[in-house]
Parts: structure tokens; sequence; C-alpha cells
């Protein structure tokens, strides 16, 4: 079978999972994906099967839609709500302003650093097996290209949330960009939710459905 598999991935399943699980469907057939989730994301993830896997590099450039939810107030070890909180210095303190204004510097290219715990690799080993052996990974920032940044739900000044649709480019962390706002605002910050809607014209709507080549 030379085909694209479109998934709706639940949080805590891990994208090698969901290869595995396909593969053992299809009695071994060759399997790959098209660009990880994180086990603590959820939503479109695009497998590949035979001959379509000479295709993972071409759909992995294609421009991604991610919803994300932000809490600000503290900082987390892996930049989400997975990790250990390593500072919190609350919300209160927080000036809107600031944080608003600083979303349109997001556009276009940047420089971004990912996060320690990732699957980035550093002479040849994961930053993730760095990190949690107890190691300081040295992350080198890289171009990332930010499309678009906007706002789902206003700011929640009761719970110091807030709810962002961002459209950005290959290898991309949001991560990265909830800890880079909580540098930006002093307040700290990480991920509370995120989910990917879209990765080119493939869409959550289509999920669970096999395109033919």
């Amino acid at each position: 079978m030379n085909a694209l598999v479109l998934i709706n991935k639940p949080v805590d399943i891990r994208s090698t999972q969901c290869v595995a699980m396909v593969r053992k469907q299809l009695y071994g057939e060759k399997v790959g994906h098209s660009g990880t989730l994180d086990s603590t994301a959820s939503g479109l993830l695009i497998l590949l099967t035979g001959k379509a896997t000479r295709l993972s590099d071409y759909i992995m450039s294609l421009p991604k839609i991610y919803r994300a939810v932000i809490q600000f107030g503290a900082e987390t070890d892996t930049c989400d709500y997975s990790g250990e909180i390593i500072e919190s210095k609350g919300f209160a303190n927080l000036d809107l302003k600031k944080l608003l204004d600083s979303l349109y510097k997001f556009s276009g290219w940047r420089l971004q650093s990912p996060p320690p715990i990732s699957a980035v690799k550093i002479d040849g080993k994961p930053a993730y097996k760095l990190a949690r052996s107890g190691q300081n990974p040295e992350m080198k920032a890289r171009p990332v290209f930010f499309r678009e940044i906007n706002i789902i739900s206003p700011y929640n000044c009761e719970s110091g949330t807030l709810e962002l649709e961002i459209s950005c480019g290959r290898g991309t962390y949001i991560r990265s960009l909830a800890h880079d706002l909580g540098q930006i605002t002093g307040c700290g910050a990480y991920i509370k939710s995120l989910v990917r809607i879209s990765t080119g014209n493939f869409t959550l709507m289509t999920t669970n459905l096999f395109s033919r080549l």
C-alpha cells in the first residue's frame, strides 16, 4: 500500500507508537512519519506507507497550524505541563500590553532554541537523553518561520492563560514559543495544551482516511 494515513493522535501516545500500530495492521509494510508530535500534544499526525515514505521531506516542509493554551506564571523543565516546575513567579503582575505587543514581533523569520527535552540530536545523541541523565545540553538557536499568530481567546486574568492559533514552518517548537513569551513578560510560561490542526491542506477533518497515491 502506497498511502498517506491521517491520524488524530490523542495525548499520552507517542508518534512512534502510532507508526508501530499502523505497521502491525499492514503486516510489516514500510511505515514512516512526516513530523512527530510530542506525547503531550494531540492532533494531526501524518504517516506514510510503502513508496509514499519518499514524500516525508516534502510533507514536513508544509506549513502547520497549532492551537495552544499557554499558562503564564511558572516555568517547567519541559516547557509544557508534563514537566517539573523549576520556577514559579505568578502572573498577577503580567503586563498585558507588553505581552500583546510581543506577539507581533514573532512574525516572520527568527532564531529559536529548541527545548532541552526534545529529540534534537547533539553529537549524535537526543537532547532529552542528555538532559534526563543530568547533563545540560547546549541547545543552539536555529531559524524558524512564523507565518501568523492569532489570539483565539482573550487573556484570562483569573487563570493566567492565553489561547493562540499559530501558523508556522518546519522545525518550530511551540513549547519554545511559550518559554520565550514567559521570558518577555518576566512571569515564565509553559504549554498547558497543544493541538496540531493542520499540515498544508491536510486537516483534522480528514483524519483516519487513506489518501491513495
